[in-house]
């Protein structure tokens, strides 16, 4: 599921903030795309996480391969498709993100981080 090489040119990270009764939606939803862009080369990860703390707000993180891959998939057909089905059926009460370009990068096995304090 994650990058295990030093090949990710691009990472997303968001936060979505939905209304508490459309939750399971925009779960259901967000699966079926998960699983979509995941199986794209291009798309080294691609998740969601619900937080711990409010049930309300999901974080996406996202890693590319470059910048190009990613403009390419904000405009496809099933990013788009999705981004309607959730506005149709989700109540979005707030969402952000912020795109960071990767200049280098090092990979951190857990037998790597097991002497590390958490």
């Amino acid at each position: 599921m994650f990058a295990t090489a030093n090949n990710v040119g691009i990472v997303v990270v968001g936060t979505f903030k939905i209304h508490p009764d459309d939750r399971q939606i925009f779960r259901d939803i967000v699966i079926s795309h998960i699983e979509e862009t995941n199986a794209k080369d291009e798309a080294l990860f691609y998740t969601f996480a619900q937080d711990v703390r409010d049930g309300s707000v999901f974080h996406i993180l996202e890693g590319w391969t470059d910048k190009e891959h990613l403009d390419r998939y904000n405009v496809s057909p099933e990013f788009q498709d999705t981004l309607k089905e959730v506005a149709s059926k989700v109540r979005l009460l707030s969402r952000d993100a912020n795109v960071y370009t990767i200049a280098s990068q090092e990979f951190y096995s857990r037998q790597s981080l097991a002497g590390a304090a958490m």
